[in-house]
């Protein structure tokens, strides 16, 4: 095989290579904006890693193919610099909004009130707080089927340091949960939460948008059972099951007394 034959298979290969990257990246961001799995969160950040980690040698071959007569600190320079746009820009990718209009009907606004302003993480390396809320639900209409209730987080901001708070990163998002609840035969609440949904993006800092479109996949995932258990105790705390009784009672009594009318 000549040296012309071997330059040109190389080349091609590299092109694939990066295309095939670019492809995988762009299809999993798709993906995920249609689903709401952890595992595609983590799989799209990966993508976009792997895609980012491959640029010096879709550079080093753009350098040669384009014959740019680049010494060694301008080349590492423009490669450093196409990374960090990289990884700005899947940090900064347009993420899906969820809107809790569309599943359920909403509690008045004064029950999302008691939420918001409060932490739902809180220690020496994270701070989540709840900056605005929207609750919704379902009631149930016989014993044999529990209450349902509806929490979207629409707007959390996260702040995420590491050890001595020397970096800082800031990400804003959401997280859904669906809470089932009842009564039991002892009058003691029971409550069955789970995650539903989340995401991220950067808020402010530079480096939330450099490590933003990994970090963010994962911020929530690791500590699951936490929160879970934090908005359970939120919710109590804030005595919002007792809150969303009075307004049942108080719909019921107006709906009779429009029927006695």
């Amino acid at each position: 095989m000549n040296n012309r034959l071997r330059q040109f298979l190389i080349e091609n290969v590299v092109l694939a290579i990066l295309v095939g990257l670019l492809t995988n990246a762009i299809g999993a961001w798709i993906v995920e904006f249609f689903n709401d799995q952890t595992s595609v969160k983590q799989y799209k950040a990966i993508s976009m890693l792997i895609c980012i980690l491959f640029t010096p040698i879709a550079t080093k071959y753009l350098f040669k193919k384009f014959n740019l007569g680049l010494n060694t600190i301008a080349s590492l320079s423009l490669v450093l610099v196409f990374m960090l746009v990289e990884a700005t820009l899947f940090s900064v990718l347009p993420t899906k909004r969820v809107n809790l209009n569309q599943y359920i009907d909403l509690y008045p606004r004064q029950i999302s009130e008691l939420l918001e302003g409060e932490f739902i993480k809180k220690n020496d390396f994270n701070q989540a707080w709840i900056r605005d809320a929207k609750v919704g639900g379902v009631i149930k209409t016989s014993s044999l089927r529990p209450n349902e209730l509806h929490l979207l987080f629409n707007d959390i901001e996260w702040n995420k340091y590491e050890k001595w708070k020397v970096i800082k990163r800031n990400y804003r998002g959401y997280i859904q949960y669906e809470i089932i609840y009842n009564t039991n035969c002892r009058g003691i609440l029971e409550i069955e939460s789970k995650i539903i949904d989340y995401s991220f993006r950067p808020g402010r800092r530079i480096l939330s948008f450099v490590i933003g479109f990994v970090e963010t996949a994962y911020l929530v995932q690791p500590e699951r059972e936490e929160f879970v258990r934090e908005i359970e105790k939120l919710l109590r705390d804030k005595q919002i099951f007792e809150q969303i009784k009075l307004i049942s009672s108080s719909a019921k009594n107006n709906l009779l007394s429009y029927e006695e009318i």
